[in-house]
């Protein structure tokens, strides 16, 4: 490691220096940002160079397993290097060229302790096709929506309905009435029609229409209640 001490100075020195990369890339199956390679390089760049250092990325890929070497190397011809390796599923060329590509973004942002949003490892690793993504789960800190403050009045309560029973209590009410505006009319139609309490509709009809005669009497002064 003694003769690497001036790489490993610089690249001390540039770490001071970097700064969070910004993401600008999206992973098409988990809908999330991720630094793609372009950015990471162009974020590390300027901090490298201040402090004489290059980045070099070579790979071999053998029996499904991409090994990438992260090299930094240093102006004065000592280097730092990291080597990964990364297994893929898939084996045609495009599929193959973007697990490089991650396995390089992997390399670079583990080597340099890069902070990025989580990336598209899934397609890369040949996992996620075809597959839909789930919802996410509500926030811990979302609130239950308040009920809404009742506005309009309430209703009043129906009035209850009245029963036969107490209509009729009422006409034989109202019929005692008229009769009693009359001397001897409550008599004789209890005489014909029996107490009150046993009146009928029909009767209090009959007793209606009698009153609205005039209430007619006979020789003697007696009510007539026919």
């Amino acid at each position: 490691m003694s003769e690497n001490t001036s790489a490993w100075v610089a690249l001390y020195g540039a770490l001071g220096e970097i700064e969070p990369v910004q993401t600008d890339g999206t992973n098409a199956h988990l809908r999330n940002k991720y630094a793609t390679i372009g950015a990471l390089l162009n974020g590390i760049r300027g901090p490298m160079e201040r402090n004489g250092l290059r980045v070099l990325q070579p790979y071999d890929y053998a029996d499904g397993v991409i090994e990438v070497r992260t090299i930094f190397l240093h102006e004065s011809g000592a280097s730092v290097d990291f080597t990964s390796h990364l297994a893929s599923q898939k084996l045609d060329a495009q599929s193959l060229g973007g697990a490089i590509t991650y396995a390089r973004r992997y390399a670079l942002t583990a080597a340099l302790g890069l902070t990025t949003t989580d990336d598209d490892g899934e397609s890369a690793m040949g996992r996620g096709a075809g597959r839909s993504r789930e919802r996410s789960a509500p926030r811990a800190d979302t609130k239950p929506r308040e009920p809404a403050e009742r506005t309009t009045a309430p209703k009043e309560p129906a009035d209850e309905p009245v029963s036969d029973a107490a209509k009729l209590q009422a006409r034989r009410a109202t019929a005692l009435e008229r009769l009693k505006g009359t001397a001897g009319a409550v008599a004789s139609a209890v005489e014909q029609w029996g107490p009150v309490s046993t009146w009928s509709n029909d009767t209090i009809t009959e007793i209606a229409r009698w009153c609205g005669k005039g209430t007619p009497h006979d020789d003697d002064g007696k009510p007539v209640l026919a």
